[in-house]
């Protein structure tokens, strides 16, 4: 099999979801010939470098070139996405700040992020590449992600699962996860008739908005099964639904329950997900690091 193609400017050479208890410690220490992104989805971190301290909590993300001394001491139980990776032209390395950055994710780039984790889990798994261009998307699409954090863009609110189009009604369901939105209700806040929303929604999503909304709620389910702690229930309340009826749906939807996807998506944490063979990865954990 020939060798799987990368990126000529960036390559990923491992990921993982860790998942740290309260005061866990790793060491200070230096990445010689890799940089390093670590993304707090949840509790906080105190990260120490040769001459400065940072508070790092959810929402936070930080990007630690090669060659910085830095050390973390995690001040409650927290889970991070973490992304090592390799800068291989010249041109852009010098580009890129040469000290290390503390920065602000937005919800759209934390979506991403997960789903290059997802991705590279699922590669890794395969212990083949799942075709010719799989590890190029990763690295483009992680270059992509780490120059918008740098140099942020406008963010687009209403972007509709598997479209790239403003819609104002989408965006609205998306931000009320929480309870059941009505028909009429859209008509009311949009002051359009409720046959015309219906049609609206067809046109853009090819569903009616009960059944986006229901699917939006479905994914956050996921989302939040695959990166938090939270339980069941807990997941249940805040989508609006109850226990059971999460239980009915989840199984319809994807052929297990919403436990045994638990189950299943915790074997990926704190395992190392390695994207090139010769990568070798040093956790320095010393000490309450969670198994």
């Amino acid at each position: 099999m020939s060798e799987a193609l990368r990126d000529s400017q960036i390559k990923m050479l491992w990921t993982a979801r860790i998942d740290y208890a309260k005061n866990s410690v790793v060491s200070e220490h230096a990445h010689t010939n890799f940089n390093q992104l670590l993304v707090v989805l949840e509790g906080a971190i105190q990260l120490t470098t040769d001459d400065s301290l940072h508070q790092l909590s959810e929402q936070d993300c930080c990007l630690i070139p090669a060659g910085t001394k830095h050390g973390f001491l995690f001040e409650r139980e927290t889970i991070t996405l973490d992304f090592k990776f390799a800068v291989t032209d010249p041109r852009l390395s010098e580009a890129l700040p040469p000290f290390l950055q503390v920065l602000k994710y937005a919800k759209d780039t934390l979506h991403e992020l997960k789903q290059i984790f997802k991705l590279s889990m699922k590669q890794h798994g395969m212990k083949i590449t799942l075709d010719p261009l799989s590890l190029l998307r990763i690295d483009t699409w992680f270059k992509s992600i780490l120059l918008g954090l740098l140099v942020p863009s406008p963010s687009v609110s209403g972007m509709v699962i598997g479209k790239h189009e403003p819609f104002r009604m989408a965006s609205y369901l998306e931000e009320n996860l929480e309870r059941q939105i009505t028909l009429q209700e859209l008509a009311d806040q949009f002051n359009f008739h409720p046959h015309y929303i219906i049609e609206l929604f067809r046109n853009h999503t090819g569903m009616t908005p009960i059944r986006y909304h229901q699917n939006v709620r479905l994914l956050k389910v996921k989302e939040w099964l695959e990166f938090t702690n939270l339980t069941v229930s807990e997941i249940a309340n805040r989508v609006g639904w109850s226990l059971p009826y999460l239980s009915r749906l989840f199984q319809a939807q994807e052929g297990m329950t919403a436990s045994d996807y638990r189950n299943y998506v915790l074997q990926a944490v704190n395992q190392d997900v390695i994207l090139e063979d010769a990568f070798v990865n040093q956790w320095r954990i010393v000490h309450g690091a969670k198994d």
